[in-house]
């Protein structure tokens, strides 16, 4: 009896195993990691080809527990009484039972298929001898260090404060260093080479106005004469020209007034000017009377924590009358021309060092937002107030929030520690500030702190309605109590009941003055409104007949009421 293999419709028997073709270890891993199964969950057999020595491919079958869910590329096969394995989708010819079956596959699984016929698998895959696996290295994990967050809310933003005394030290840092202007007078020599040097040189007219690099000096007639004629005598141009003009320029600046040397350099070069400027006293300490001369050669004291803070000092000169006030103005003038490029520190050291002026220094440094060191120079002052100012704008927080304490400012502490997201320390500080109201009796600045600042509108309208029962400010608190409800229909009890319950005799007439508000902004209650006040007049109408001129309010449309009104009052009057 010859045994076939044809095709068939259904499957007679369970899937047990897969069919992978290729004689390439990495195709049978391949096929068996496609079919979702690892090499601890199946027995893999090589399947030998028709030709000695070739391998057709691969028979995967399944342990115990382990089920086949998908099959990728490779070709499914049935199981017959766990032994024999044949293709899906195919049946034996002719039918056998399963004892025979038994009888021809004895130990080993066997699969007959059509490509290669019936083939015994003897011999299992030895991963192990079959796969080189690489050498196994130590491995040394290093743990990152915790990334930053970016948080989905910024719920404060503030700047660490810098120490004062260290703003002082950094802002003295940045200011022009004290050097000496070295000029030595001149001797006799020298004083009657420059009065011959001026016969043949001159200084130009609008001198301080040339730019970088152009001489403010000029060739007289004499000396123009002089050098045509050297020319022709020579043949050629000399530099004698040259060397004297440079030698009369020396002499004359070393001949200059000290004031003048440094008026001059102001003019010129203001910024360099800096380094040998001498401070002045604001008070007119430093003013003299006729001594008028300036040594530029002296190291005046220019430290911010020695005489700079206004004190006269050995950091300001003995100077005439005009000569102050001529340096006082070139200092003022350089400083706002500093301003205007956005040179604050420097402008500041001019206010400071030179004009003995802290309050000014400190307003030009916070113009170009240094308001740690403008802050400093507060606190330096003894201003704390302006420091805590400068503290906030600069959003320095921390800082601020200590100056205003120590202030008692408890508003402005508390609106700090809200900026600084602490909810409880802003709350205690306005608790602190309600508690002043309330014994002051001004109900509605407690009321609006209550509402605005600690977001409880509830205790705010309390505050409002014991305002009104103390009778302090009661029209308005009371007046503020009806405006804060939006329902119409809520309003309209809260009046009536606030009537009834919380309005004694000599306080009608008052409310009486909030119902005509409330009957002017709220019209859907016009008629509410209207009912209480004829209510009103009519029990107050005995002890105040004038009252009844209130009327007209409530009945702005009734041409005749005013007519009424005018009659009941002369009729009481005869009465």
């Amino acid at each position: 009896m010859e045994l076939k293999i044809k095709p068939h419709t259904a499957n007679e028997w369970p899937a047990g195993g897969i069919l992978i073709r290729g004689s390439a270890l990495s195709a049978w891993l391949r096929g068996i990691a496609d079919a979702g199964l690892s090499l601890e969950s199946v027995h893999v057999y090589p399947v030998p080809g028709m030709v000695a020595g070739e391998t057709w491919g691969c028979l995967v079958t399944l342990k115990a527990g382990t089920e086949i869910k998908k099959a990728g590329r490779n070709e499914i096969c049935q199981v017959i009484c766990k032994k024999l394995y044949i293709p899906s989708h195919s049946s034996l010819y002719p039918k056998i039972s399963e004892e025979e079956i038994e009888k021809l596959v004895l130990v080993s699984p066997s699969v007959f298929h059509p490509e290669f016929g019936f083939a015994e698998l003897t011999e299992e895959a030895d991963w192990n001898a079959l796969l080189q696996l690489p050498e196994e290295k130590e491995i040394t994990a290093r743990t990152p260090q915790d990334g930053v967050t970016i948080p989905s809310k910024i719920n404060t933003f503030q700047v660490i404060e810098v120490p004062a005394e260290e703003s002082l030290r950094n802002l003295e840092s940045a200011f022009p260093k004290r050097e000496r202007m070295e000029d030595k007078p001149l001797n006799v020599f020298e004083k009657i080479k420059l009065a011959a040097l001026k016969g043949l040189f001159k200084k130009k007219k609008g001198k301080g106005n040339t730019t970088a690099g152009e001489k403010n000096i000029e060739r007289s007639p004499l000396m123009e004469k002089l050098e045509r004629f050297t020319d022709k005598i020579f043949g050629k141009k000399g530099k004698w020209a040259e060397k004297l003009e440079m030698e009369y320029e020396e002499l004359e600046k070393r001949n200059q007034k000290q004031i003048d040397k440094l008026m001059e350099l102001f003019r010129d070069n203001p910024e360099e000017a800096l380094r040998f400027a001498i401070p002045l006293d604001e008070t007119g300490t430093s003013r003299g009377g006729d001594k008028g001369l300036l040594d530029l050669q002296h190291r005046w004291d220019l430290s911010l924590f020695g005489s700079g803070f206004g004190s006269g000092g050995n950091g300001s000169a003995v100077i005439a009358n005009e000569h102050f006030n001529r340096l006082r103005q070139q200092y003022l003038e350089t400083a706002e021309a500093l301003i205007k490029k956005g040179e604050y520190t420097k402008a500041a050291f001019i206010y400071l060092k030179l004009l003995k002026n802290p309050i000014l220094a400190a307003q030009t440094l916070e113009k170009g937002g240094l308001y740690a060191e403008a802050a400093a120079i507060y606190l330096k002052s003894g201003n704390k107030l302006e420091a805590a100012r400068c503290y906030e704008e600069g959003k320095m927080y921390a800082r601020a929030v200590e100056l205003r304490l120590e202030l008692n400012e408890h508003e402005k502490a508390g609106d700090l520690f809200i900026k600084m997201n602490e909810r409880q320390k802003a709350y205690l500080q306005y608790s602190i500030v309600i508690n002043d109201y309330i014994s002051r009796n001004q109900f509605i600045k407690a009321a609006l702190i209550h509402k605005n600042k600690m977001e409880d509108p509830k205790r705010g309208q309390e505050m409002l309605l014991e305002g009104w029962k103390r009778d302090q400010d009661g029209y308005k608190c009371l007046n503020l109590y009806f405006s804060n409800m939006e329902d119409a229909e809520v309003l309209r009890d809260e009046i009536e009941r606030i009537y009834a319950q919380e309005t004694p005799e000599r306080m009608k007439e008052p409310f009486l003055e909030v119902l005509k508000q409330q009957h002017e902004v709220r019209p859907e209650l016009s008629e509410a409104t209207r009912n209480l006040a004829y209510e009103i007049i009519s029990s107050r109408i005995t002890a105040n007949p004038d009252i009844v001129s209130q009327l007209r309010f409530f009945n702005k449309k009734d041409k005749m009421i005013l007519k009424d009104i005018l009659k009941f009052k002369l009729r009481s009057k005869k009465d």
